[in-house]
């Protein structure tokens, strides 16, 4: 059966409100993406206690540990050089985590946090993680250090890794879309995410060139063009070196409409005369020999 199909999703999802028939499930998640639904289907039992959900949350902690080990990609079996999503990011991790944490108070929930925040750099991405990573920041900046005893180490790895990829480099489109979470949170974030996030607009918009050499999409181009301006403004980039980049983008855009137009530049090599379908006597009696 397949959740795809609305009227199977319908009634498995009501069939699944039990909790008994959840707590009867003891194998471990085959992934954080299961987990996650897992738990969030829990959560929708009516009558559950607290005392029911931190119980239940505790049977992820051999599960937790294992998460700084699960790649979020998995290759392509018709083509292995290729590699496609197959689970939830390492931020939204350490945010499930977090919320095993909030329902358990077990500090082996920070413990794989931490153990996924230490993992190498390539678990998380531009794109993916940052605007978790600032949601997350301002999240345990904001909580009682007495209620929250590792708010300090904590914050200060979600930190490290997003300044980190601040400082990796960002696409445009992505890093207005982080500017927007910035200030949705500035008062929570602390100055070197600002600092690092100044860095990565006028990294971005001073290799502009280097970056739109690799755009063949006229579309892609086009955002590129309408995110600069709202970038520099923000992050206070001289109007000398935003024409620079505009003019980067738009001798791109010139290139890669010529070479389209010379791709679907029609040639024409003489007339041809159309073909066609000779239908004579013997194909008449062919067709009504069929029905005899």
């Amino acid at each position: 059966m397949s959740f795809i199909n609305p009227s199977v999703r319908d009634y498995l999802t009501e069939y699944l409100k039990d909790a008994l028939l959840l707590e009867a499930y003891h194998d471990l998640p085959l992934s954080a993406q299961w987990a996650k639904a897992v738990w969030e289907q829990y959560l929708k039992i009516d009558g559950t206690s607290a005392s029911d959900r931190s119980k239940f949350a505790e049977r992820f902690i051999p599960f937790a540990k294992m998460l700084p080990t699960i790649s979020i990609w998995k290759r392509v079996v018709s083509d292995p050089s290729r590699v496609r999503f197959f689970d939830i990011t390492f931020s939204r991790r350490v945010e499930l985590l977090l919320k095993w944490w909030d329902a358990t108070k077990n500090a082996a929930f920070i413990d794989a946090g931490l153990a996924l925040l230490q993992k190498s750099a390539d678990g998380f991405y531009a794109g993916l993680d940052d605007s978790n990573l600032v949601e997350m920041v301002a999240d345990i900046r904001n909580r009682d250090a007495d209620e929250f005893p590792h708010a300090e180490e904590l914050g200060a790895a979600l930190e490290e890794r997003l300044v980190q990829l601040l400082d990796g480099g960002m696409k445009p489109d992505a890093l207005e879309s982080l500017w927007f979470r910035i200030d949705l949170y500035r008062h929570e974030l602390p100055p070197s995410v600002i600092e690092a996030a100044y860095r990565a607009v006028a990294h971005e918009i001073e290799t502009m060139a280097e970056t739109v050499a690799e755009i063949d999409s006229e579309t892609a181009l086009d955002e590129h063009m309408q995110a600069l301006p709202k970038l520099a403004e923000r992050a206070n980039i001289s109007k000398e070196i935003v024409a620079v980049a505009m003019d980067a983008v738009k001798q791109r855009i010139t290139v890669v409409k010529e070479r389209t137009a010379e791709a679907e530049e029609p040639s024409f090599s003489g007339a041809t005369e159309p073909e066609r379908d000779i239908f004579g006597d013997a194909e008449i009696k062919n067709l009504f020999a069929l029905l005899a």
